[in-house]
């Protein structure tokens, strides 16, 4: 398959140029994967150390925050209810002769 002819059929071109023109591009393989340098790692595992810990601070403060907003949600709720008790007993007294 000629180089054209392998641009338009993966989109990389609409045909209308020369064969020329086109440049396909290739990423290349590399063919070993190179190994750390020195300290890398160690720096690595210093840095995911330091992140799942800041991971595990924001969990259990999201977990204090949602604690209290069940709390507070409870408080509400209790306040509704002792104010809708107050409000019906005083429209029972102004009924009631």
């Amino acid at each position: 398959m000629k180089r054209k002819d392998q641009a338009t059929e993966f989109g990389l071109s609409d045909g209308s140029e020369s064969e020329e023109d086109v440049v396909v591009m290739e990423t290349p393989i590399p063919s070993k994967i190179r190994s750390p340098l020195p300290g890398e790692q160690e720096a690595s595992q210093s840095a995911e150390a330091k992140l799942m810990d800041g991971l595990g601070k924001l969990k259990a403060k999201v977990n204090g925050l949602t604690q209290e907003k069940l709390r507070l949600t409870e408080e509400k709720l209790e306040l509704e209810k002792t104010i809708s008790v107050f409000w019906t007993s005083r429209l029972f007294a102004k009924l009631t002769p």
